[in-house]
């Protein structure tokens, strides 16, 4: 029987609903009376030739019979499986379908719907493979002797091991899938413990290595276990932990038990009255017992394992002794007992010792020595000191001392004590750094100590605090102090004289030559040898110096009208008042009668030069009050720059003076530079700087969007927003032009928060018309970054918006970014808590270093354009991209270039795995209307 078309129309239209067009209809004979020219063509027939076959002739494994009977008895009307067909050619297909029971005309009819149709070879073959490699994976992992789970944020066991089952009493690994801790462990606290911990991990995203405890569920044992915790996510986005627990309960078992023997045998040698210790070869601490420990002032005698006595004794040549003398006594292979000095670094002190010196080998086979030192400094302090005592006092009465040669005070006479208001007790037995301090003897005293250890006398002059009397110069000398020999040094005479009026008679007279006696400013001759000293500065430095003549507009005419004490008076205010307005580090002269001189050095650029002069200006303008009398002064000011007007400190001054004298003639009380260029670049800095300030309340900026290309799909994915200004008379200033200043004079701050509230609402604006962008990007200054509302600034913008934080990109350079790394990691991870993201800008341009990358909460790398400018010519810029990318991949950080103009450095980039991009080659920055007609309405 063949059905019409309208019966075949009539009869699909009854169906369930028209799925499909790969429809065949079969009658209760199995006969095909029916069929789509779709299916038929795709079997290789024509529709014609299908009808006159049954369905086992092309589904010869269907038993239509017993599936058409079954669906007769369900109260439902459909029933869907897969089938596999044979086709005309050689390769069969495997079809998924559904067959609907229908009854037209009293005739009872099947119409088969066709849903999806695959090479059955191919699905054989793919299953096949699959079906191995998922073998072979559960074959390794059963292999791993360790207890090895992967589980997901609930805490439910996604893959297990044998190992695992077999600790939780658990026949098959694949049975504990779908279930967690609880459902084995008898204890619920330790459940718990395990939930909760992972969870922690997989929150924080960070690797971790623990020790902790499970039990054994077999046993009913505490077994302990070292864990390496991996957190990661699948493709489907979800939070999942790696888990890979070493068994080392027999491990901590011996460690406990070694812990004990050596906790006891420490109890033993500390107990020891003497200096208890065992040495390598090389002089370091093997042992130590807390008596030898005291004396070295170390809180915990393990903390001293590793270490020498030059760790403790601030004498190297002494602990270079020690070691020497243990060397000896080890290669001789014989006790020795031996009679040395040490150091009781608690008070400075020098401790005489017999000490008893047994070599061995441990069981290494490596040299050992143990050492027991008996204190026998008591003896030895009452021989000596008679003896030492009697030397001192047979050479003077002035500040006298004695000291040894490791620097410890062996006797001092009474003035000595008297001046430092020191008792005897107090002074001797300890070294000199004790009463003068670590950096005082070390960088002053010990140098010509060790000079006149050598047998020559030494004398220098310094300054050194008393108790009485303060600060005194006091001139010092040395004397070596010979053995009977008269050869080797056995200590230092010390001799110190007060020479402190001396030296200030000196020092006036010094002030006197080098400084103007009214106003007590440096003179001529002293500021032409501070410029010359700072000319040589420049020069090595290759830096910049000004000077600054500055004149007094008809100061004659006070003096003359006046008088002399009135003008004096009035220089020495003028002079206090002009050094009020400038730095300890620049040098202010009186040059002479009414001029003055300025010298400065570390300013930054012409506009600071220009500062000084409007301060020394304003300054001056105030009123004068000398005597009686109300005095208003001003001054003409010239100033020349090094190395732009001169080369020399002669021509420095002269260029100064007469440019000084332009001022005069320009009707006085005012400045001039003397280079023409420089006081051009000034005025167009300063009418930059003033436009600046009005530019934003005129509407004058507008932003440029550039587009961010993603080359696997060639659609535009994102945009950077770049400023323009357009000036009213200049037209467009650039913006490398402007941007300086306006971080130099704070603009940038509320110029940076319009630009980040424009880049968002046009973002959004965007988004409400249709048009989907998966970020915006927008520059952030350092001074922006600094501010601590930044982040609450970020947040204004997108409130009042409305832009989903996930749509907006900061980009910020990377010199910035490691400026403060703690503060600008606070920063930046509130802004991640928000859902912004953050983009490090001209990576590769400062000093890269990996910790920050791994501290701050980035999420993408800008290369910078100098290094894809070149490539792929450059071999060096080659590498220096081909780097940046694999670290960005590494550290799982996404990755964009900037700066592309031709297709071979986008060929480049993409064989790099590079596949964001923006420049030149796509479109320049254009404004938001060009951008929405070229790129959302194409």
């Amino acid at each position: 029987m063949t059905l019409s078309f309208t019966q075949y129309n009539d009869l699909v239209s009854s169906s369930r609903q028209k799925m499909t067009e790969s429809i065949l209809v079969v009658d209760k004979l199995g006969r095909l009376v029916q069929v789509s020219e779709v299916f038929a063509s795709r079997l290789g027939y024509n529709s014609e030739e299908l009808r006159q076959m049954s369905i086992l002739e092309i589904a010869p494994t269907f038993d239509f019979e017993s599936f058409f009977s079954s669906l007769r008895t369900k109260e439902t009307l459909y029933y869907e499986t897969e089938l596999l067909i044979r086709r005309r050619c050689s390769k069969n297909i495997l079809v998924s379908f559904f067959v609907t029971r229908e009854v037209l005309s009293d005739q009872e009819f099947f119409v088969i719907h066709i849903n999806e149709m695959r090479l059955a070879a191919e699905y054989a073959e793919n299953e096949t493979t699959l079906k191995k490699q998922n073998e072979l994976l559960r074959f390794l992992i059963d292999e791993v002797p360790s207890p090895l789970v992967v589980k997901n944020y609930d805490g439910k066991f996604v893959l297990t091991n044998k190992a695992v089952a077999e600790l939780y009493g658990v026949s098959s690994p694949e049975s504990m899938v779908g279930k967690d801790d609880g459902d084995y462990i008898p204890d619920k606290e330790l459940a718990d413990f395990f939930y909760n911990n992972v969870r922690q991990i997989m929150d924080k995203g960070k690797t971790q290595t623990v020790f902790e405890d499970s039990i054994d569920v077999n046993t009913g044992e505490v077994r302990n276990f070292q864990s390496m915790k991996k957190p990661f996510v699948n493709e489907s986005g979800e939070k999942h932990i790696l888990l890979i627990a070493t068994d080392v309960t027999e491990l901590r078992k011996i460690q406990s038990d070694l812990e004990e023997q050596k906790d006891m045998f420490r109890q033993v040698i500390n107990e020891f009255p003497s200096p208890f210790l065992v040495k390598d070869y090389d002089g370091k601490f093997v042992l130590t017992n807390k008596t030898l420990a005291d004396l070295y002032n170390v809180v915990d005698p393990d903390s001293m394992i590793g270490k020498d006595d030059s760790d403790y004794i601030p004498h190297l040549k002494h602990a270079e002794n020690f070691k020497h003398n243990v060397r000896s006594i080890m290669d001789k292979g014989e006790t020795e007992v031996v009679y040395e000095d040490s150091f009781d670094v608690n008070t400075g002190q020098r401790r005489h010792y017999m000490s008893i010196k047994k070599p061995f080998f441990n069981q290494q086979g490596e040299h050992r020595i143990l050492v027991i030192a008996n204190d026998i400094t008591s003896m030895r302090k009452a021989e000596n000191t008679l003896m030492q005592y009697e030397k001192i006092m047979s050479i003077s009465h002035d500040f006298l001392a004695y000291v040894d040669k490791d620097y410890m005070y062996q006797a001092v006479n009474d003035t000595y004590l008297n001046a430092f208001q020191l008792s005897r007790e107090e002074i001797v037995g300890k070294t000199a750094r004790y009463l003068f301090g670590d950096e005082f003897f070390y960088e002053v005293m010990r140098p010509k100590f060790d000079i006149a250890l050598q047998g020559k006398e030494v004398s220098f002059e310094t300054w050194v605090s008393f108790p009485e009397h303060g600060k005194r110069f006091v001139d010092v000398s040395y004397h070596p102090y010979f053995a009977k020999d008269n050869v080797k040094v056995e200590g230092i005479v010390v001799k110190i004289n007060d020479v402190t009026e001396r030296y200030e008679a000196q020092e006036k007279l010094r002030h006197m030559a080098d400084h103007d006696i009214l106003t007590g400013l440096p003179n001529r001759r002293l500021f032409s040898e501070r410029l010359s000293c700072a000319l040589k500065r420049a020069q090595r430095h290759e830096c910049e110096v000004a000077v600054f003549f500055i004149d007094l507009d008809r100061f004659k005419v006070i003096n003359d009208s006046l008088g002399h004490s009135v003008g004096d008076k009035l220089l020495q205010k003028i002079s206090n008042r002009l050094l009020s307005h400038i730095r300890e580090s620049d040098t202010l002269a009186r040059s002479g009668g009414d001029e003055f001189l300025l010298l400065l050095e570390d300013f930054n650029g012409p506009e600071s030069v220009v500062s000084v002069c409007e301060k020394f200006l304003k300054g001056l303008s105030q009123v004068f009050r000398i005597e009686e009398h109300e005095l208003f002064v001003t001054a003409s000011i010239g100033v020349s720059l090094f190395p732009y007007d001169a080369g020399s400190e002669k021509e420095l001054i002269q260029s100064a003076d007469a440019a000084m004298y332009q001022a005069k003639k320009l009707g006085r009380n005012s400045y001039q530079l003397s280079n023409e260029a420089l006081r051009l670049k000034v005025t167009e800095r300063f009418h930059l700087e003033n436009n600046l300030r009005t530019g934003l309340d005129n509407d004058e900026f507008q932003l440029f969007y550039q587009p961010q290309i993603d080359l696997k799909t060639r659609q535009v994915v994102g945009s950077e927003a770049l400023i323009r200004w357009f000036h009213p008379k200049s037209g467009m200033i650039p913006p490398d032009k402007f941007i300086p200043i306006a971080e130099e004079c704070g603009v940038i701050i509320p110029l940076g928060q319009w630009v980040l509230y424009e880049a968002c609402r046009q973002m959004q604006e965007w988004r409400r018309e249709g048009y989907e962008l998966d970020f915006i990007s927008v520059n952030v200054s350092g001074n922006q970054l600094i501010q601590s509302n930044f982040t609450s600034i970020v947040k204004d913008c997108l409130a009042m918006t409305q832009l989903p934080p996930h749509y907006l990109e900061l980009e910020i350079t990377e010199s910035y970014l490691m400026s403060d790394t703690k503060e600008v990691s606070r920063q930046l991870q509130v802004l991640r808590d928000l859902g912004v993201h953050v983009a490090v800008d001209d990576f590769g341009t400062s000093y890269s270093s990996l910790r920050y990358l791994q501290q701050l909460p980035i999420s993408k790398l800008k290369i910078d354009r100098s290094f894809v400018n070149d490539v792929p010519d450059d071999k060096g810029d080659c590498a220096i991209v081909k780097t940046i990318i694999d670290l960005a991949n590494n550290l799982g950080i996404n990755v964009i270039a900037e700066g592309i103009e031709e297709e071979p450095q986008e060929a480049f980039l993409l064989s790099q795995g590079c596949y964001l991009v923006q420049g030149f080659m796509y479109s320049k920055p254009v404004d938001a209307m060009t951008f929405g007609q070229t790129f959302f309405l194409k």
